[in-house]
């Protein structure tokens, strides 16, 4: 699948209609280029092509930006697991890992260095994120760990009732998606309202889309 260059260098796999992306990020640092395993992330597909089939369309945002969505993402240089937190497990810390090529038969030495800490980081988020009672527990939550996974409020509100659809039904959705509407206010409220009705009316076209747990 072709993705965007606006949305960095992402490199992803599928698993059971679920995709694990990690992005890598590389920018010039004075005579080097600094490269650096920034985030990992989970799109459930399912999920994605809910929201974005019902939601308004926009101009400036095509196909190519509905692949390139993410329904999780954790950013490995930042994360800081606490208890409670789903991710608290597998022990991630706030410092940075940065790699500085100079030249490049460097090249070969530090990509394996960058696969092996990508693998480490990475995949005990995958694990967990993939979970759909993980993740539609951070989607259901409006506090500030929730926003740091998956923000802004109404597109998390999107994502939540639509996996809350897809995994425990119609009744759960709608009970989800009232406790949703009376937590968001303005222009958010409004959005998130006008694709609900769109969504339930529609019954989610009799649920087409399946959605797979990787675990």
């Amino acid at each position: 699948m072709r993705i965007s260059r606006f949305y960095g260098d992402p490199y992803s796999r599928e698993i059971s209609g679920v995709r694990h992306i990690l992005g890598i990020g590389t920018r010039p640092y004075d005579e080097a280029l600094e490269a650096e395993v920034g985030s990992a992330s989970v799109r459930f597909n399912a999920v994605e092509e809910l929201v974005a089939r019902f939601e308004d369309a926009h101009s400036l945002v095509g196909p190519e930006d509905i692949a390139a969505r993410a329904t999780l993402t954790a950013q490995i240089s930042s994360v800081e697991p606490k208890p409670g937190d789903p991710l608290y497990s597998w022990g991630g810390g706030a410092e940075r890992k940065i790699w500085l090529l100079h030249a490049a038969d460097e090249v070969p030495e530090i990509a394996s260095e960058m696969a092996a800490y990508a693998l480490a980081k990475g995949e005990p988020i995958f694990s967990s994120l993939s979970n759909t009672d993980q993740a539609l527990g951070i989607l259901s939550a409006d506090d500030q760990r929730s926003r740091s996974y998956s923000g802004p409020d109404e597109a998390r509100a999107m994502k939540a009732i639509a996996l809350s659809f897809l995994s425990h039904g119609e009744a759960a959705a709608r009970q989800l998606a009232k406790a949703k509407l009376a937590r968001l206010k303005g222009e958010d409220r409004s959005k998130v309202a006008k694709w609900m009705d769109r969504f339930f009316r529609a019954g989610a076209m009799r649920r087409p889309i399946e959605l797979r747990d990787t675990h």
